[in-house]
């Protein structure tokens, strides 16, 4: 019969709606369970509805096949547009990350690394190298270059504490809604510390831990 398969969709249909009303299921898999027997079911049988913004659909009829490589098309384009998004989207966190690695040092402490000690011989109180190596003064065109690359490093340093603290008030908010199974194991991930070590003259004092991190940590005076 011409209707028979017409009225397998249906029977598939009623099936379906009934087992998700029975468990409970809510109204956006009802909505994909319409969209299916609209976009598969019915145009694998050569049957289109065109949806109105009034709610109401009109039915149409076309070449089975045809309708097929259509919606393959569709889909091809569409499948290609979201992983140019995904792909934008992981680049842009990769980006974002690097930042954030960068970040991870103080602009007071960039230039008195060890490395950067082999360079420089003194340093004014806000870690700026004054001498070079041979212990002349460093000219002001020098001064003026490591300056503004002092100025970038402390607003890279600024967007990382930015990130500690507000992942701080995320961890915070998650802990105090967790399910009350998941409590003790989120205990025993809490604890964060930080390890420090002051630098002078391009070398490394004793090391210190700041333990149980909540905060943004508080600028030196």
């Amino acid at each position: 019969s011409v209707l028979r398969p017409v009225a397998s969709v249906l029977s598939d249909f009623r099936d379906a709606v009934r087992e998700l009303a029975l468990s409970g299921g809510d109204k956006r898999a009802l909505l994909g369970l319409c969209d299916k027997v609209r976009d598969v079911d019915l145009l694998n049988l050569g049957i289109i509805l065109d949806d109105h913004g009034d709610g109401s659909a009109l039915i149409k009829f076309g070449d089975p096949e045809k309708l097929r490589r259509e919606r393959a098309a569709r889909q091809a384009e569409e499948d290609a547009k979201l992983a140019q998004k995904e792909a934008a989207a992981r680049a842009a966190e990769a980006k974002r990350q690097e930042r954030l690695a960068r970040g991870k040092l103080s602009p007071k402490d960039m230039f008195c690394t060890a490395e950067m000690s082999t360079q420089y011989s003194a340093w004014d109180e806000d870690g700026l190298p004054t001498k070079d190596q041979a212990g002349e003064d460093l000219p002001k065109s020098k001064l003026k270059k490591l300056s503004k690359e002092q100025s970038a490093q402390a607003k890279l340093h600024d967007e990382y504490l930015n990130y500690l603290q507000y992942s701080s008030i995320a961890a915070r908010a998650l802990r105090r809604v967790a399910k009350t199974e998941l409590q003790a194991e989120i205990a025993k991930r809490e604890g964060l510390a930080v390890k420090y070590a002051k630098w002078d003259s391009g070398k490394a004092g004793v090391s210190a831990i700041v333990p149980n991190v909540e905060t943004r940590p508080k600028a030196d005076n």
